[in-house]
């Protein structure tokens, strides 16, 4: 399968890191335009990757991490070969990305440190919480579709596909990693729940979780835009 993304190198200034960003579903890598600015200016190159069925990459569906976790270590693989990374290479991920970033990490350890904003703790928690979204006038009828709308699509895409939706679970990934993990999540995000993120960081008591007062779904940077640069960078710099 093809992988794209947008590779975008600094002139080594007393530094080579680079930095890889994954987006969103729906999204693309060329939407984190505004992150590899910051990085850039901060003396990191950025590599801006499209996921899977996403952007300029091949693939049927989104795997929510399934297939993409590996696709992370391809894209380490690509970065360990370029001069601008000698120093390291470290990862934000965002929404989806973040739920894939922190998958990858159980089996891919040469990222320095990584930062995931909003990430989701199951394929299937989150799409329960989308489905009851949906009947937020009649909430009982939420909590009881929820659950045998969520296993019909898993068992969907496991006949479809040969896919296991049921198998992406970052909550489970980060136990006992080792990698420097911040978690970003803000209080107001409807999409993705704190909580979710917040049971996450319980898996692992290395992880650091940032609470985001008024930020919506992955809107940190809008909310408190000197205190999200002053901690990414911040936390890539420690490690």
């Amino acid at each position: 399968m093809r992988l794209s993304g947008r590779f975008l190198p600094v002139e080594r200034a007393g530094r080579a890191r680079c930095a890889i960003a994954l987006h969103g579903v729906g999204d693309h890598g060329g939407n984190a335009l505004w992150l590899a600015r910051m990085l850039a200016a901060a003396g990191y190159s950025a590599l801006l990757a499209d996921s899977r069925a996403h952007g300029q990459s091949g693939g049927e569906l989104a795997t929510y991490g399934v297939l993409e976790r590996n696709d992370v270590s391809s894209w380490v693989d690509f970065l360990s070969s370029a001069p601008e990374c000698i120093d390291g290479i470290y990862a934000y991920g965002a929404s989806m990305g973040a739920g894939i970033l922190l998958q990858s990490l159980a089996g891919e350890r040469r990222l320095k440190a990584v930062v995931a904003e909003c990430p989701f703790p199951s394929f299937a928690e989150v799409a329960r919480h989308r489905i009851r979204g949906f009947f937020h006038e009649t909430p009982w009828m939420g909590a009881t579709a929820a659950r045998p709308i969520v296993f019909g699509g898993i068992l969907y895409a496991r006949v479809r596909y040969g896919i296991d939706l049921g198998a992406a679970a970052p909550e489970k990934s980060v136990a006992g990693v080792k990698t420097p993990i911040l978690i970003i999540h803000g209080d107001a995000d409807d999409n993705i729940p704190l909580g979710q993120s917040q049971a996450i960081a319980a898996r692992n008591p290395e992880i650091q979780l940032w609470v985001v007062p008024g930020a919506r779904h992955t809107g940190a940077a809008s909310a408190a835009p000197e205190e999200f640069k002053r901690r990414l960078l911040g936390w890539f710099d420690a490690h």
